[in-house]
């Protein structure tokens, strides 16, 4: 869609090689961008193209000055007077569904400025996220989540990063993941997803992230605490 090639564009050639410290940093920047960018154009459409270009200027050139302050390359050689021409008359169109802009405007951003670590370690892609979505969605009730970063893989933060915001755009109350800047909460050693409730909605959840569609997550469900919350510890990939 033509909104995210307009994204992509902007951020196509920066540099990110941000100190583990940076990266929750970078990402809280990256999550708000979703959200504000896919609030330019209200439900309906009803704003003229001219006025939107305008927001959408405006939101690319304080991603862009964000980003630069936190000492991400590349960000001085943009501005968004070269891809306001590729907003479109379906524009309008493709920011309807607010959740599902939010999710793949966030995918496309983290994927570019903050390249794939090792092989081994924890990778979602932008299909993989939208397929989680899509199962996160449906299931009722849906208790508050909270999650935390076990390890200190830089690709575990990022990670934590994409789950939150796939059960964002799956309309789930959850926090902001708690990493090494929230709280004393790395530990070392530990392996896979462990998603700790005893509701039925925490076992859904677990089956999601272990289907096939979604990448065969190694999640497993430890039935602790209780049905009121759910609690998703993410450690170092088997």
């Amino acid at each position: 869609m033509r909104v995210f090639s307009a994204v992509v564009a902007s951020v196509c050639c920066l540099t990110a090689s941000p100190a583990r410290s940076e990266t929750n940093a970078i990402l809280a920047i990256i999550t708000d961008a979703a959200d504000r960018f896919c609030n330019v154009v209200p439900v309906g459409g009803e704003r003229q193209a001219v006025q939107v270009a305008a927001d959408v200027k405006v939101e690319i050139n304080g991603l862009l000055k964000k980003l630069a302050g936190l000492g991400v390359s590349g960000t001085g050689k943009y501005t968004s007077e070269h891809y306001v021409g590729v907003l479109q008359q379906d524009l309008a169109a493709t920011l309807k569904d607010n959740a599902t802009c939010k999710l793949k405007v966030f995918m496309t951003l983290q994927e570019k400025l903050l390249p794939s670590g090792a092989a081994t370690g924890w990778q979602m892609s932008s299909a993989q996220a939208e397929a989680l979505r899509l199962r996160l969605t449906p299931i009722f009730p849906k208790p508050p989540i909270f999650i935390k970063c076990r390890t200190m893989a830089p690709d575990c933060e990022r990670f934590a990063y994409v789950v939150y915001d796939v059960l964002r755009g799956a309309a789930w109350p959850v926090s902001e993941p708690m990493t090494q800047r929230g709280g004393n909460v790395m530990m070392t050693g530990e392996l896979g997803i462990m998603v700790i409730s005893t509701s039925a909605s925490a076992r859904k959840l677990k089956a999601a992230l272990q289907a096939g569609d979604v990448g065969g997550l190694p999640a497993e469900l430890d039935g602790q605490g209780n049905d009121q919350n759910i609690l998703i510890n993410i450690g170092d990939r088997p």
